[in-house]
C-alpha cells in the first residue's frame, strides 16, 4: 500500500517504519507485532501491512491463509486451497 500507493521505495518505509518503532514519542499498540512484522517485510517481498497480519496469525497459533502467491511462500501463511 505505500509503495504504490505513496510511490515510496521500500527502503525509505523500512527507515520511517524503523523510527516509528525506535522513537520514544511513539507507543505502538502491539510492539511485538511490529517488530517481527518489520523484520518479516525487510525480508520479503511483501507490503507491510500483510507482515503485519501474518505477525498476528503467528502470535494467534493459526495458518493465514490467503490467495497472495507471494505471502503464501512465508511460513504461518498457505495458499487457499483450490475448490
Amino acid at each position: 500500500m505505500m509503495e504504490r500507493g505513496y510511490q515510496l521505495d521500500k527502503s525509505v518505509i523500512l527507515k520511517l517504519l524503523t523510527h516509528l518503532q525506535s522513537n520514544e514519542h511513539f507507543v505502538l499498540q502491539e510492539a511485538e507485532i511490529f517488530h517481527e512484522a518489520l523484520q518479516q517485510y525487510s525480508l520479503a517481498n511483501v507490503g507491510f501491512a500483510d507482515c503485519i497480519i501474518l505477525a498476528q496469525a503467528k502470535q494467534l497459533g493459526v495458518t493465514l491463509y490467503t490467495f497472495d502467491k507471494r505471502l503464501a511462500k512465508l511460513e504461518g501463511a498457505s495458499s487457499v486451497p483450490s475448490l
